[in-house]
């Protein structure tokens, strides 16, 4: 792996201002167990919990941009639906963030992971020129047709993209008219904040903010709350650590310092018809709900559990209880009783650090699922493939470098629903075209020669199907990459060439002799994959045969031939 590329010298700077915010010196003050937490992380970073150093420090809070964006005061319209995580997505976010060289190869296994056919595009957010970093992730291996750099105007702060990313909802309750809930993330880490608004800009779409006089223009409500204490089932049941108003006391935010003030502002901004608290596991810093449980599905609820080897265990435990009997005694939104589902995770130790496997995220059918190098990885992914079952990809993501800052794979993330159905074309979204709009192009124009193009209604892709005929672009024309990670060609495409095995080789001759055999006997001819260096099947053609044409075949069976007789 390549050196994780330098951020600009601005966003350097406020990581050593902060830094020193949240040093160990200064947060002995407070909470010791917090303290602790602190003087287990590296140097300089910014763990998922704000620090109390950071809650006392006076650093002043500039407006964030308005981003050209309309001004929408106040919630959504009446009628819009919250999806859930496990509903489809377009994209998945993740940001450069402070991720270190020690660090950032989880960031890349995500993107590796999270990207495949059967997962999403990814919105990777950089502080440097996205040239940079597109250069960065190309060398890394990753497939750039799937992913999208993009930077703030403003840069960025910490790695959390769960906790400042966007809360996807549906306009007027329709898949595809999405819009963005902005919700008030740390004040000392405003650039991170203002990345919602940033991305519905980007996307074109309305954004339903709660950032108070905070944001430029006000927001109606102040509501301090990160997306890792969000969950929903998409029909209006919310699952929330009732932390929330007294983390909104302590900022001195009278709006949502009681959970009976909260809860009209979930209802009316985040569509809660319906809230479930439960309790924060103990010195968990961050008191988000998805470091001890992880709705998969409507019903089914994954919930952490120790292994009951220490004191800290155990007083973990008695609190899960609580939390199993308020789960036990709920329903979701249509009605069904919740099945819980446990995974043990390690010990959590003096440390208190939560190693802990309900950290994951849904990328439609793709599950990555944190490990910790520990011997219970396995049969936490088995809870996994036995909840959801084999349609399925449950890939297990290495995130032992980060798991002390307070977080894992869900809170370096943050899924955006598709946008498909709007009308609108929304590249930054993966989109090839949406109803009619097809990007102004045509069957022609694709390399078709007539027909009717038009746009896939379900994943916003052309569909060719309408199209005729064909153009020759050329022998060295290559199939074009979709955005799903499948590879659009003709089913009867058959190449000009054959691979020929050079030098003589007694492999390669009988298998010219066997396709010229088949060939007239009237069989299609089937180009044979080619054997890489250490012995298996790249199963490609290689680039310097496929241009050859047919001569090349006649001249390689001749060869064939001659060598079969010179050695009879």
């Amino acid at each position: 792996m390549s050196i994780h590329p330098l951020r600009s010298a601005a966003h350097a700077a406020v990581v050593s201002l902060l830094a020193v915010v949240v040093s160990p010196s200064i947060a002995q003050a407070g909470d010791p167990v917090q303290a602790l937490q602190e003087s287990q992380i590296r140097p300089g970073a910014l763990p998922a919990w704000e620090t109390a150093a950071e809650r006392a420090a006076s650093i002043p809070r500039s407006a964030p941009h308005p981003w050209n964006l309309p001004i929408v005061p106040g919630p959504p319209p009446t009628g819009y639906t919250v999806p859930a995580e496990f509903e489809k997505m377009s994209a998945f976010m993740v940001t450069e963030g402070d991720w270190d060289n020690s660090e950032v190869g989880m960031m890349l296994a995500m993107l590796k992971g999270g990207t495949v056919a059967q997962g999403a595009g990814a919105i990777v957010l950089t502080s440097q020129s996205e040239a940079n970093y597109e250069a960065y992730l190309s060398g890394e291996g990753l497939d750039m047709s799937r992913i999208h750099v993009v930077r703030p105007p403003d840069g960025l702060n910490a790695k959390w993209a769960r906790d400042f990313g966007p809360i996807s909802l549906y306009e007027a309750g329709k898949p595809g008219n999405l819009a963005f809930g902005d919700l008030h993330y740390y004040d000392t880490r405003a650039k991170d904040d203002a990345v919602t608004a940033f991305l519905a800009g980007q996307a074109g779409i309305n954004r339903y903010g709660l950032e108070g006089a905070d944001h430029n223009p006000p927001d109606d409500v102040k509501l301090y709350m990160e997306g890792g204490n969000f969950q929903t089932d998409g029909k209006g049941t919310c699952i929330l650590s009732n932390d929330i108003p007294s983390d909104n006391a302590k900022k001195g935010n009278t709006q949502a310092d009681t959970i009976a003030k909260v809860e009209p502002i979930l209802a009316t901004y985040l569509g809660c018809k319906k809230v479930i608290w439960l309790t924060p596991v103990p010195h968990n810093s961050t008191g988000h709900v998805d470091m001890y449980s992880k709705l998969l599905t409507p019903t089914d609820m994954l919930v952490i559990e120790t292994p009951h080897v220490t004191n800290q265990d155990l007083e973990v435990d008695a609190l899960i209880q609580q939390n199993l009997d308020t789960l036990q005694a709920s329903t979701n939104g249509n009605g069904d009783p919740f099945v819980v589902h446990r995974v043990v995770i390690p010990s959590l130790g003096n440390g208190w650090v939560y190693k802990t496997y309900t950290n994951s995220v849904i990328v439609n059918k793709v599950v990555l699922v944190p490990t910790y190098g520990n011997s219970r990885d396995q049969a936490a992914l088995d809870v996994y493939k036995s909840v959801l079952g084999s349609s399925y990809t449950v890939t297990g993501i290495d995130s032992s470098q980060i798991v002390a800052q307070g977080g894992a794979v869900h809170c370096t993330t943050m899924q955006i629903a598709s946008a498909c159905g709007d009308g609108k074309l929304q590249k930054v979204l993966f989109e090839e075209c949406d109803g009619q709009n097809l990007d102004g192009k045509t069957c022609a124009s694709i390399g078709m020669t007539s027909g009717d193009l038009k746009c896939d209604p379900d994943t916003c892709r052309l569909d060719t199907s309408g199209c005729a005929g064909g153009q020759d672009a050329g022998p060295d024309a290559q199939p074009e990459a979709s955005t799903d990670g499948a590879v659009d060609a003709t089913p009867d495409a058959t190449p000009d060439a054959l691979p020929v095995e050079s030098g003589g080789q007694d492999a390669g001759a009988d298998q010219a002799i066997g396709q010229d055999a088949a060939a007239e006997a009237g069989e299609p001819v089937v180009p044979q994959p080619e054997a890489s260096d250490d012995g298996s099947c790249g199963c490609r053609m290689r680039p310097e045969k496929d241009r050859s044409g047919w001569w090349l075949l006649a001249a390689g069976v001749g060869a064939a031939l001659l060598a079969r007789r010179r050695r009879s």
